[in-house]
This record gives structure tokens, sequence and C-alpha cells, in this order.
């Protein structure tokens, strides 16, 4: 069976805290690649719209990864109800692929 790859996703409000959090997965070997970038975002939360910057960062990484990868990232996150969600990839680069297998 061929391993299945993803993207998991999360949103935080520091960059020092998304910066933390993408170290951690990498050099646990969680993630074969972290990237962060801001992002504005618009959501309701406890009734009210709230609008913040917040700092999105995207792992990549095997499928057979996600629930301990989400159980590292909760385990740092700052939010009462933190997103994080992943997308499964159904078409990838076999290089790219193979590389994500070795560093993780």
């Amino acid at each position: 069976m061929s391993p299945k790859f993803i993207m998991v996703f999360t949103t935080v409000s520091r960059e020092r805290e998304a910066s933390k959090i993408a170290n951690v997965c990498v050099e646990e070997n969680l993630a074969a690649c972290v990237q962060i970038s801001k992002v504005e975002s618009f959501y309701k939360w406890e009734g009210s719209k709230e609008k913040c910057d917040e700092y999105k960062i995207i792992f990549k990484t095997l499928s057979d990864n996600y629930f301990e990868l989400e159980k590292k990232i909760l385990s740092m996150h700052s939010y009462d109800l933190p997103s994080i969600y992943a997308v499964e990839l159904s078409h990838i680069n076999k290089s790219y692929a193979d590389w994500i297998i070795d560093s993780v």
C-alpha cells in the first residue's frame, strides 16, 4: 500500500508561536516541511463577528502521522479551539513524495 500524503493546516495569533510549533514538528519528524504565512481572518466567536491577523501554518507530511502531529500541535497551541485539519494530496511529484517519506 502506498503512503498517503497530506497537508495539515492550523492558525495561531503570534509569529513566535508559529515558528516554535514549526521547528518542533520538523525536529521530531512529524512534518517534512512547514510553511508559515501571515493572513487576515474573519470569523464568528461567541456570537460576535471578529477580524484579526493570524499566522497560517501548513505542514507537509504523511497521513499516518496526522494524529501524532495533531497531538503535538494541540500541546503547544494557545487557542481554546484551534482549527486543525488535513487535506489529502491527490497528485504529487514523485521526487518530492520520496523526499517527504525520507524526511518523516
